[in-house]
């Protein structure tokens, strides 16, 4: 199978995130998205990938590599459109292809369940709105790529209800945070020893003996759980990570390397650095008193 990725431009002003966020280096639970996406396509069977980047991206670049890590040859083109090179040189790769996947840097279908199930159009999120990865025929593909296929795809099949990975705002990663840590994407491993029932814990991760973990839950790399903390279901602690004491986290996110003092309680939240993003009020706010959060 032949896989063309098409990564989006950092997020703008009027974002959710604010400006200059990076959808596709987030981390879904315990690596970025992206990194699914490629663990995936793999394990789809996809052999040779292309990746469009509207430009280069050091971080991106260091995470693709060539393709040798992931099983499969990458090649990565940059500018604002695809380039007539870059189509050619995906249509020399899909005369021999069994099939051809089209799809976004920052989502992700149960794409294995779709590639077994043949479905030719992925769509159908939990709203109903169609999403935006294509599975094609190798013959279909390179009609795609010509430019001969838009007008018939929405025929070719119904599309089909799937949960989906998500990072481009901070409700739809934390809805897909949930999704993995309740193991609905069960062909994706956690990275960590599952210690207790749904909660993992990452390699030097260090939790008090008097903190509560609740799964489903997960706990970085070297992440630090502090006295009669409590992390309670559907939360993840960054790489790095500090919890202070008495601190109650629930159904939220730290990132890595953040620091989050004591006695505070968060719920349906994320904290990022010295951001603090609210999903139940829509609303985000920088911190400016490094006793409540910040960036290790």
């Amino acid at each position: 199978m032949i896989a063309l990725i098409q990564c989006p431009e950092l997020t703008g002003i009027e974002n959710a995130w604010g400006p200059g966020v990076d959808t596709c280096l987030l981390n879904v639970v315990d690596r970025p998205i992206l990194q699914h996406i490629l663990e995936t396509l793999s394990d789809c069977g996809v052999r040779k990938l292309h990746v469009h980047l509207g430009q280069e991206n050091q971080r991106r670049m260091e995470l693709l590599g060539d393709g040798s890590r992931w099983g499969m040859t990458i090649r990565t083109w940059f500018g604002p459109a695809p380039s007539e090179e870059m189509n050619a040189a995906i249509l020399d790769d899909l005369k021999d292809a069994q099939g051809f996947v089209v799809g976004s840097g920052d989502s992700l279908p149960q794409l294995a369940q779709l590639v077994a199930e043949n479905a030719r159009v992925v769509g159908s999120k939990a709203d109903g709105s169609v999403g935006d990865w294509i599975i094609l025929p190798g013959y279909s593909g390179i009609r795609w790529i010509n430019h001969q296929l838009p007008g018939e795809l929405a025929m070719m099949s119904t599309p089909k209800q799937t949960l989906w990975m998500d990072t481009r705002d901070p409700k739809a990663l934390l809805e897909s945070q949930r999704l993995l840590l309740e193991r609905k994407f069960s062909a994706v491993p956690l990275f960590g020893c599952e210690i207790k029932p749904g909660v993992w814990a990452a390699r030097g991760a260090k939790i008090d003996s008097s903190a509560v973990v609740e799964g489903p839950a997960y706990i970085g790399p070297f992440a630090i759980i502090g006295r009669d903390c409590n992390v309670l279901a559907c939360s993840v602690i960054g790489e790095g990570a500090v919890v202070e004491q008495g601190t109650q986290i629930e159904s939220s996110c730290v990132g890595n390397n953040t620091r989050v003092g004591k006695r505070l309680y968060l719920r349906d939240a994320l904290i990022l650095g010295d951001v603090f993003f609210s999903t139940r009020y829509a609303t985000s706010v920088k911190i400016s008193d490094s006793m409540l959060a910040g960036e290790i």
